[in-house]
């Protein structure tokens, strides 16, 4: 799996439709002087996959990373930002050997996620990966602030893991979280990320 396109439209300094694309081999650089909008790549990327909290994108609310126009150029009424994956070896669990993530958002606050240019909710998002991944890349942030931050509560997220809804994975809330890290605190959710109550319950 490997990230091979990055196309984006209306997304902060990015006023015209813009497409990067990534060599499948060796390192890709972005170089620039102070302030040419650099960090708004990876910005995009971390929005596309999912970014929820506007302060993580340097921004006051999630509309503000729409293009706002200058002296010459009018403001946008949308952004959209779309990562193309190479899935030829079927890390992803997809059909497709190739899956291009959507994210869009307008100025009156709605938007959309679309997968392949099919529109999806977040919830039907299922990320797939073997518990030694997940301890070693996904999770190893996760258990630090835990473990050093000792939360008083514990968001869930939106999608599955390897088929099961986070809010109902026994595996990550109870064998994970509980035992393994040693976490008392309450875990919640909000009414968009609970698929069946009962099973969160049993989780």
């Amino acid at each position: 799996m490997q990230i091979t396109k990055l196309k984006i439209f209306g997304f902060k300094s990015f006023a015209q439709r813009t497409e990067i694309n990534f060599p499948t081999k060796g390192l890709t650089a972005v170089v620039g002087p102070n302030g040419c909008g650099k960090s708004n790549i990876t910005d995009a990327i971390r929005w596309v996959l999912g970014e929820q909290k506007a302060a993580s994108l340097r921004m006051s609310k999630m509309q503000d990373v729409i293009f706002s126009g200058t002296e010459e150029r009018a403001a946008m009424s949308l952004a959209e930002v779309s990562i193309v994956i190479d899935n030829s070896d079927g890390t992803l669990n997809s059909e497709y050997s190739e899956v291009i993530v959507t994210r869009r958002v307008h100025r009156d606050g709605s938007g959309e996620y679309l997968i392949n240019n099919q529109e999806c909710r977040r919830m039907t998002i299922s990320s797939v990966a073997d518990e030694r991944t997940m301890r070693e890349i996904y999770l190893t942030a996760f258990e630090i602030c835990v473990k050093q931050a000792s939360p008083w509560t514990v968001m869930n997220a939106y999608n599955k893991i390897n088929g099961t809804y986070c809010a109902e994975n026994k595996w990550l809330l109870s064998d994970v979280l509980r035992k393994d890290w040693g976490y008392n605190g309450l875990v919640v959710t909000d009414w968009g990320a609970e698929n069946d109550i009962a099973e969160g319950l049993k989780a």
